[in-house]
């Protein structure tokens, strides 16, 4: 990587020298982790940029010892496991650590540059937040599921109270009524079950889609569908229904993806846009008669039938089974893609780094996946 910005870095490090067998004695000290500077980062400028042939993995836990001179002085950086740390004169020391920041904001620019150069030629690769989604998904069905319960225990016991009022023998029909009016509010109080129910179910199909976007996402540059001389990030700005007929599964799938649609105008984020960019609901006056509601959207909400007031616990169930069945074909089609996709692995636009076998050998598959985190693990941990 050589740009303006390298250049930049190079000059304003021009006092540090390569330094050999000069004797070190360790001056003051100051850690470095909580001042905002990058290990990886420093690493790559002191070996890359100037040449300094930095050496890795040196010492159990310990990544890197980089010796230099700065003016007079000779100076270490160091990085441990669970300290990064720069040894200095003091009267350096805050010198350096200001050339250091420069150097970090200089060195984001000169990334942000070549990145730019690497997203044109889909040279990138694609951060895996399927767990997020995933965990967030199980989260609300058990939220949805648990309050649904609450709401059956409700009932019941608004059930049971009734039938005892009914079966007082001394008590007049009216004072019946008036009791059970009185316990009906008294059991419901403080408790909006009908709202709750709507808004985590509303919440549930909005995560739905984002989530289907973030898979398809992931999925494609794994499949036959991905053509490398198109620039992906044209691809991520499309919707996800442009998206989804990318893949085309059979006809099962292309009539999930009517219900998909039928679902996203209908029940989706309908509060956002102030109520007219899905449901775009109107009101027709008509004269003799009144105000009339009307919905134009784009597809399914149209004419004088809008959506229910409220999302239910039976409109959950009807998403949730249309959801399930969408999973069920990408997993089925696209079992060897899923298994990178759900183990967490981020998705390498250049397919050749998955190796010859991976996406088409089961055995290969598995062998990948625990080849690449065990990897991770010895990174991170520094486990050498």
């Amino acid at each position: 990587m050589q740009n303006k910005y390298t250049e930049s870095i190079k000059t304003i490090m021009i006092d540090f020298k390569k330094v050999k067998n000069q004797k070190f004695n360790i001056d003051v000290c100051v850690q470095l982790n909580s001042v905002s500077n990058d290990p990886s980062m420093l690493g790559y400028v002191f070996d890359k940029l100037l040449g300094f042939k930095v050496k890795y993995r040196i010492f159990e836990k310990v990544n890197y010892i980089i010796r230099f001179l700065y003016k007079d002085s000779v100076c270490s950086l160091e990085h441990h496991k669970l300290s990064f740390r720069l040894y200095s004169p003091d009267k350096y020391q805050q010198e350096i650590l200001d050339i250091f920041s420069k150097v970090e904001k200089l060195f984001e620019q000169a990334l942000l540059e070549y990145a730019d150069e690497r997203v044109k030629t889909n040279k990138f690769s694609l951060p895996n937040h399927y767990s997020l989604f995933n965990d967030k998904l199980d989260y609300l069905k058990i939220k949805i599921n648990g309050l649904q319960d609450s709401i059956n225990g409700t009932e019941l016991d608004l059930e049971k109270e009734i039938k005892n009022i009914m079966s007082l023998t001394n008590m007049e029909d009216s004072s019946k009524r008036t009791l059970i009016s009185f316990v009906r509010s008294t059991i419901h109080e403080g408790s909006n079950y009908q709202l709750e129910m709507s808004y985590l179910t509303e919440l549930y199909i909005d995560t739905y889609f984002s989530y289907l976007e973030h898979i398809l996402s992931l999925l494609i540059p794994m499949t036959e569908f991905y053509d490398s001389d198109k620039s992906y990030v044209d691809f991520l700005r499309i919707d996800w229904r442009k998206k989804a007929e990318h893949i085309l599964y059979n006809d099962e799938g292309l009539y999930l993806l009517d219900h998909l649609s039928k679902i996203k105008e209908v029940y989706r984020n309908r509060i956002s846009h102030g109520l007219f960019s899905r449901e775009k609901k109107i009101h027709i006056q008509i004269e003799g008669f009144g105000q009339y509601p009307l919905w134009i959207g784009k597809k399914h909400l149209r004419g004088f039938t809008g959506t229910p007031n409220y999302l239910t616990y039976e409109i959950f169930e009807e998403v949730e089974n249309v959801f399930k069945s969408y999973d069920e074909i990408i997993n089925e089609r696209f079992e060897l893609q899923m298994n990178l996709v759900v183990a967490g692995i981020p998705t390498f636009l250049d397919t050749s780094l998955y190796g010859e076998k991976t996406l088409l050998v089961y055995e290969d598959n598995q062998e990948f996946i625990k080849s690449y985190w065990h990897h991770q693990d010895n990174q991170m941990n520094m486990d050498w």
